[in-house]
């Protein structure tokens, strides 16, 4: 990218950020460096060791043209140093810090792994569902890097992970001051704390209600770095939440989950407007996520079958635009192929010899069918093994529900 591109803030392409990456890598010592635009990564020689940049490109492009370099610098510093988490929980605990994520941060990161080939027979994630599409995790946060801790170094410390949160817990609130939560409009409130716990504020629940709100907190993690707060009666609140949020939480970086949480009655809770516009707004948000990450997992699952020689179709997400610019999934079940299924709001039933297909809504079709599915334990998002295709007797009672 040329000075000029810099200077007038132009926003960079995956392969201008990964040359400089590169550039930079190998100016501090870095060799036989591979950049494997596919999966957007770069290996060093034949080690293991990889820097995959979807988030730092996102860090990045959206820096200030004057403060790019510094971003690059600080990945590629994270990167080359080689970290390590002390072998007893004295040492670590103050150390310790609570990270929020959405589940298929970590299956995502597993499938990953065994599609490059690596053995994950001995790493186990160490994690806490908060409520359905959250979980707490502990990481060991240092000058350098953030690592997961795992079961793993749970067991070597001799700690439970109930532990291990609770002390990385007490050392967030040690960090947090209440009053980084700005209100940026009547009744809305976005973190300023900007030292990558943003979002894991939502275990503090305690200074959410100290806010001036409209009914019980509801929170919005657009990424790792943002908490929106409103009360659950503040319906203008929530559709800034669902719009503006919206561009957080896809063009920011380190993307958490486009779903809203409500605390009440001491944990928190899935929270789904039931007004027609905020409904609309967030399933369209959720289906726009929901399309990114069955992308990914069919990717780094092709690519992991195709290692294992393993004849299993993983099947599309597919999401469509209807008139009013709502947003709906839909998958595809055909007879004769042993399949993963993504689950989506519709499925389309394809008999190829006599070439007949329609359309029936999961719900509807799982009263159906749902003997014949096997839910995927390891797999965020959820998928769905279906290794025969409904007799005539569903296809009868598929037909009576089709769209």
């Amino acid at each position: 990218m040329g000075l000029l591109d810099k200077f007038l803030g132009k926003k960079p392409t995956h392969e201008e950020f990964a040359m400089e990456i590169m550039e930079a890598l190998a100016r501090s010592g870095a060799r036989n460096l591979d950049h494997n635009p596919i999966d957007r990564s770069i290996r060093v020689g034949s080690t293991e060791n990889t820097l995959y940049l979807d988030n730092a490109f996102s860090d990045y492009a959206a820096a200030k043209p004057a403060d790019r370099p510094g971003v690059i610098q600080r990945y590629v510093s994270s990167f080359l140093h080689i970290g390590s988490t002390p072998k007893d929980f004295a040492t670590a605990c103050f150390s310790l810090m609570p990270v929020v994520r959405d589940p298929a941060y970590f299956s995502l990161s597993l499938c990953m792994l065994k599609a490059d080939g690596r053995d994950t027979s001995k790493l186990e994630y160490a994690i806490k569902e908060i409520a359905p599409g959250l979980v707490a995790a502990v990481a060991h946060d240092t000058e350098h890097n953030i690592m997961n801790v795992n079961r793993a170094t749970l067991e070597e410390w001799g700690t439970s992970f109930d532990e291990a949160l609770q002390t990385a817990t007490f050392n967030l609130r040690d960090k947090t001051d209440p009053s980084s939560l700005k209100e940026i409009g009547a009744g809305l409130f976005v973190s300023q704390w900007g030292d990558c716990y943003d979002s894991a504020r939502i275990l503090l629940p305690d200074i959410l209600h100290r806010l001036s709100l409209n009914g019980d907190p509801l929170v919005f993690l657009p990424n790792r770095d943002q908490l929106w707060v409103t009360g659950t009666h503040n319906s203008a609140a929530i559709k800034v939440m669902l719009v503006e949020g919206k561009v957080s939480h896809f063009e920011q970086g380190h993307s958490l989950s486009p779903n809203l949480y409500m605390h009440a009655e001491g944990q928190w809770r899935l929270y789904i407007p039931e007004e027609e516009e905020l409904h609309k707004l967030w399933l369209s948000m959720k289906r726009q996520r929901d399309n990114l990450d069955y992308a990914q997992q069919k990717g780094y699952l092709e690519k992991f079958f195709e290692r294992q020689k393993l004849d299993l179709f993983v099947a599309t997400c597919q999401v469509y635009k209807r008139k009013d610019e709502s947003l709906f999934s839909r998958c595809v079940w055909s007879k004769g192929v042993d399949s993963l299924l993504p689950e989506t709001d519709f499925i389309v039933f394809m008999v190829p010899k006599s070439k007949e297909h329609f359309s029936v809504a999961w719900h509807d079709a799982v009263r159906i069918v749902q003997p014949l599915m096997e839910r995927d334990p390891e797999l965020f998002p959820a998928r769905y093994r279906v290794r025969s295709f409904p007799d005539e007797s569903q296809l009868a009672r598929l037909r009576q529900s089709a769209e």
